[in-house]
C-alpha cells in the first residue's frame, strides 16, 4: 500500500495532456459580386444617437453624433470606419471609435461605435449626407447595404454675436466699444456728479473711475484677443516618405504599434498624394501580397479585443524593402512621364 500510495503521487505530477477531435473547414473564394475589400458577416445594422437628442444646432456650439455598427460573426478589427462628408458651413471633427466584442452561442457579437463632433460655422438650413455601408450576408450570400438617411438641420445663431471673418469655434470676443464716445460720456457724468452734489462727489468720482478702468481693461483684452486669435484651419504639416519610412523604422524597434501605424499612413500620404490610403488594409492593396499579413498584424496589436503580440523587428524586415521598392518605382515614373526638353542638345 505505501508503494502504491507513493505511485500515486508520482502521477499527479506528471504533465497531462488533452486532445479535442479534428475539425475540417471549408474555405470558401471570395464572390466575384462583393466589393474589396469585402465585410463578410452573418448579420449588420447601423444605428445612430444624437447629443443632446434630439440636435439643437446653433452657431459655434458642438452637437455630438454617434453611429453605431452591430455586426454578427465577424470581429471588431474587421469593422470599418464609415467615410462622411459634411456640407460646407459644418465641421466635423471624429473621435477615437470604441469596439467591444462579445460571444453569442457559437458566434461572435461585435459593435463600433463612432463618435462625431459637429460645428457649424455659419446659421442656415443644411442637409448631412446619408451614410451607407456595404456588406456580404453569409448567409444568404448576398451583398447588401445598410444606411442611415440623410438628415435636414436648421442652424439658428450663436447665442453671443459672432463677428465676421474665419474664427474657431471656442474663440468669444467681447462686445464692440467706441472707446473715445466712453470717455466723453464718462467725462461728462463726472462733471455731473460735480455739480449735483459736492458732499458725496469723491465717492461718486472713485465709483467711475474704477467702471471706466474696467471698460479700459475689457477694451485692452478684446484687443489682444483679437491679435492673438488662432486660425481656424491651419496648414497641415507636410511628411515626406523618406520621413514616413525613418519613423516607421524607430517605431518598429521600440515595439510601438500605434506610432508604427501613422507613420505608415504619413508615407501613404507621400507616397501617393492625389489618392492617398487612409487605413492600412487599403494600403495592402498596393503591395505586393506578402504585405497584407504583416499590415493586418498591427491591427491586430492595436483593435483586437485581446491585443495580439507583435514583432516590430520581424514586421521591419518584412515590410522595409516593400516600402523601398515602391519608393523607387514611384520615382522611375515620374522620370519617364517628365517632359522632354524643347530644344534637346
Amino acid at each position: 500500500p505505501l508503494l502504491n500510495a507513493q505511485v500515486r503521487e508520482k502521477k499527479s505530477q506528471w504533465p497531462l495532456q488533452l486532445r479535442g477531435p479534428e475539425i475540417t473547414l471549408d474555405v470558401q473564394p471570395q464572390p466575384d459580386a462583393s466589393l474589396n475589400p469585402w465585410l463578410p458577416a452573418e448579420s449588420l445594422s447601423l444605428s445612430e444617437s444624437w447629443s443632446p437628442d434630439p440636435p439643437n444646432f446653433r452657431v459655434g456650439e458642438p452637437v455630438k453624433r454617434s453611429i453605431t455598427i452591430t455586426a454578427q460573426g465577424v470581429a471588431a478589427a474587421q469593422l470599418p470606419d464609415l467615410e462622411q462628408s459634411t456640407p460646407q458651413g459644418i465641421n466635423l471633427y471624429p473621435e477615437r471609435p470604441v469596439s467591444s466584442t462579445r460571444a453569442s452561442g457559437h458566434t461572435l457579437v461585435t459593435q463600433k461605435v463612432l463618435h462625431y463632433a459637429l460645428v457649424a460655422q455659419r446659421e442656415g438650413k443644411y442637409q448631412l449626407p446619408e451614410i451607407s455601408l456595404t456588406w456580404w450576408d453569409a448567409t444568404t450570400g448576398e451583398r447588401k447595404t445598410e444606411m442611415l438617411a440623410a438628415r435636414d438641420i436648421v442652424v439658428l445663431p450663436g447665442k453671443e454675436p459672432a463677428e465676421h471673418g474665419p474664427q474657431t469655434a471656442s474663440v468669444r470676443f467681447l462686445p464692440e466699444f467706441d472707446l473715445d464716445m466712453d470717455l466723453g460720456v464718462w467725462r461728462q457724468s463726472l462733471q455731473n456728479a460735480w455739480q449735483a452734489s459736492s458732499k458725496f462727489w469723491p465717492w461718486l468720482a472713485l465709483v467711475l473711475a474704477l467702471v471706466l478702468m474696467m471698460r479700459l481693461f475689457f477694451w485692452w483684452r478684446r484687443r489682444h484677443t483679437r491679435s492673438s486669435a488662432a486660425v481656424t484651419n491651419p496648414s497641415p504639416k507636410v511628411h515626406t516618405a523618406g520621413d514616413a519610412l525613418h519613423r516607421f523604422e524607430g517605431a518598429c524597434k521600440e515595439n510601438d504599434p500605434h506610432r508604427a501605424r501613422e507613420a505608415l499612413v504619413d508615407w501613404a500620404a507621400a507616397t501617393w498624394p492625389d489618392d492617398p490610403p487612409q487605413r492600412l488594409d487599403r494600403l495592402a492593396h498596393r503591395l505586393p501580397t506578402q504585405a497584407a499579413d504583416f499590415l493586418a498584424g498591427i491591427d491586430r496589436a492595436l483593435y483586437a479585443p485581446t491585443g495580439d503580440t507583435w514583432d516590430g523587428l520581424e514586421t521591419l524586415a518584412a515590410l522595409l524593402p516593400l516600402l523601398q521598392d515602391a519608393d523607387s518605382d514611384r520615382d522611375d515614373k515620374q522620370d519617364t512621364q517628365a517632359l522632354r526638353p524643347l530644344y534637346p542638345g
